[in-house]
């Protein structure tokens, strides 16, 4: 009777034993779900802060003028960047970046550009923000020649080149139109910019 008692009390030891261990690993995954969706709020809270910030800068651009900044091309030539617009009905999609912003998003962002300047959709013209001509230079020659590169260093006047984030827009009618600051977090958001942009004013697709 007591070798009986003696295994039953045993098995109870480890049955405690087991459900101590699982009720420890269900307290680590729980507190790594707890980290991971606090993380996650985080990270939305984020974005959604962001947008609500450059959806002021897209308010305040719409319909604004096209400022007569000196621009260089890569043989030096100046030209102001309202000169681009020969026409009134001229259309042209711009990309507007610097040297100090993430690399990684230009790089992404000019992929995109290059691809469509490839089958010819519309007309594009980036604009960098290099201090270095050197840089500038360098950078033109690695792109589609379909396309026209400029420096500005500085686009006066405008709040949304103080930014450390590159953006799109559009200059129709000699105005700015469709201002956008693309999500370092989500790529599809800018592919489907792009995507209603070309369609809008060039009835393409990509």
């Amino acid at each position: 009777m007591k070798y009986i008692i003696q295994i039953v009390v045993f098995c109870l030891l480890m049955c405690n034993i087991y459900i101590g261990f699982k009720y420890y690993k269900l307290k680590d995954s729980a507190l790594l779900i707890a980290d991971k969706y606090a993380s996650l709020s985080i990270r939305e809270e984020r974005i959604n802060q962001k947008l609500k910030n450059y959806s002021i800068y897209q308010q305040t651009m719409e319909g604004c003028d096209i400022p007569d900044v000196i621009m260089v091309n890569r043989e030096k030539d100046s030209l102001t960047l309202s000169s681009l617009c020969k026409n009134v009905t001229d259309t042209i999609f711009c990309f507007r970046f610097k040297d100090t912003h993430c690399e990684a998003c230009i790089q992404h962002a000019m992929r995109l550009l290059n691809s469509i300047a490839e089958k010819n959709h519309g007309k594009i013209v980036v604009l960098c923000g290099y201090t270095n001509y050197v840089h500038f230079a360098a950078f033109v020659s690695k792109q589609n020649n379909e396309m026209l590169v400029y420096n500005i260093e500085n686009i006066k006047g405008w709040d949304i080149d103080q930014i450390e984030q590159s953006y799109f827009f559009i200059i129709n009618d000699r105005k700015v139109h469709n201002v956008f600051i693309p999500l370092k977090e989500d790529d599809e958001y800018t592919q489907h910019y792009i995507h209603v942009l070309l369609h809008k004013y060039w009835k393409m697709n990509i």
